[in-house]
């Protein structure tokens, strides 16, 4: 051994596939990985990680600085380059034979049909946002009110309306928000 790099064995798998048993980006890469392997007479060490916690800290460790965060994870022991998620097959036999690959490259046949359903999905949260805007912005006609002091928080909303007050909800601390995967990649744990 020299430094933090050991010989590899002969024999030893060097590529590294780290998928999730459900995971439908996983699945889809299988016949390319399957093509690769018969191709290059190679054998990849397959590492299932949503059931199994020791493949998982063996991922958590290659991706540590969580640049990918995900499965499918392909990793080459030689050159130390990774793919993160589903890519296409040209990019997954460059990584194979160590050559220069993209570490991310979504498929190139489902990323047309992804944006336009991205951008569907976008549309849709922009007009339900758009019609919640506009409901909230209509005026509210004045009316009676009470000054019971015990009301609960709907009543005290209510009267808030009914006295031309737009109501502000209690503001909870917000949750900590989820780093956003890209669609080809799925989480690393099964949530």
């Amino acid at each position: 051994m020299t430094g933090s790099r050991r010989k590899q064995a002969v024999g030893e798998p060097y590529l590294l596939e780290f998928h999730g048993t459900e995971c439908d980006h996983c699945v889809d890469m299988l016949p390319l990985v399957h093509k690769i392997e018969k191709e290059l007479g190679v054998t990849m060490l397959k590492l299932e990680v949503w059931h199994n916690p020791r493949n998982n800290r063996l991922l958590q460790k290659l991706d540590s600085s969580s640049v990918c965060g995900g499965v499918p994870f392909f990793y080459n022991r030689i050159s130390r380059q990774f793919i993160c998620g589903a890519t296409t097959y040209k990019n997954l036999l460059a990584w194979a034979k160590s050559e220069g690959c993209a570490s991310f490259l979504p498929p190139e046949t489902a990323q047309g049909q992804e944006e336009d359903r991205s951008k569907s999905a976008f549309e849709r949260l922009r007009s339900k946002g758009m019609e919640r805007l506009q409901e909230r912005s209509k005026p509210v006609t004045p009316g009676g009110s009470s000054s019971d002091s015990t009301k609960s928080q709907s009543a005290a909303t209510s009267e808030n309306k009914e006295s031309g007050f737009l109501a502000v909800p209690f503001l909870l601390t917000p949750k900590k928000k989820k780093r956003s995967l890209p669609w080809y990649v799925c989480p690393r744990t099964k949530s």
